[in-house]
């Protein structure tokens, strides 16, 4: 039997896509997930991480944080002296030590100034 070959635009297409859709949203492929409890400060509720698992809590690129899950796998962090907004956007990502991830990707957005003029 002859395999078929797919064309590499194809390829590439179909992995870019799979690469935009595994980091826009909260979850990831293993259940992980992320959601923003307040902006100032910042607060980050973290599910369906390993039951227990020490997980490391990123905002930004810069501050982190180390928590540890509870029995059902859920966890709170808070970034005390940091605060974020919608209109310049923000990056958390979450790595358990037994492999649960997830991030959470809010591009800024065009807000209106609060200082018109």
């Amino acid at each position: 039997m002859r395999r078929q070959r797919l064309p590499l635009p194809a390829v590439l297409v179909a992995l870019a896509l799979a690469g935009t859709l595994a980091s826009s949203g909260g979850a990831t492929a293993g259940g992980a997930a992320l959601r923003v409890r307040s902006f100032d400060p910042v607060s980050v509720q973290g599910s369906r991480f390993e039951q227990s698992e020490p997980v490391i809590v990123v905002l930004d690129g810069v501050w982190s944080k180390h928590v540890r899950a509870t029995s059902v796998g859920s966890f709170v962090v808070t970034f005390w002296a940091h605060s974020a907004s919608r209109c310049d956007g923000y990056v958390v990502k979450a790595i358990g030590s037994r492999g649960s991830r997830a991030r959470l990707d809010a591009r800024p957005l065009a807000c209106a100034s609060i200082n018109p003029g």
